[in-house]
């Protein structure tokens, strides 16, 4: 289990905060547990599958279970950063066209009377 890790992504300057802390718990056997060393300031991809309520709400925003993980080198961090920033930005526009067509409901079961699918303007 790790504490007090931010997101790379953030760029408030900052110091961490409650509100910007996770603690981060590798789902793992005792021997893949190598696997998931970090050192501080180290950046690090990670699969997260699950989030949840932090257990310490007074040092941690949540906390995230992950699955797997991947060291960034130096000189990667900004390309990482960028493609990071694109997959969130594409994850909002996604969201917000599917709560747009889900204010529209649609009953797409035949008509038995008409034997055919109801129009939208009708």
């Amino acid at each position: 289990m790790s504490e007090r890790v931010t997101d790379f992504t953030d760029d408030s300057k900052a110091e961490p905060t409650q509100k910007t802390c996770y603690a981060v718990i590798a789902i793992c056997s005792v021997e893949k547990a190598t696997d998931f060393r970090a050192l501080p300031n180290d950046v690090h991809l990670v699969v997260i599958s699950k989030m949840d309520e932090p257990a310490k709400p007074e040092k941690h925003r949540a906390d995230l279970y992950i699955e797997a993980m991947e060291r960034i080198p130096p000189e990667k961090l900004e390309s990482a950063k960028q493609m990071m920033l694109q997959m969130q930005q594409m994850t909002r526009v996604r969201n917000a066209a599917s709560s747009t067509e889900d204010d529209v409901e649609v009953n797409n079961t035949k008509c038995a009377r008409l034997c055919r699918y109801p129009t939208l303007g009708a």
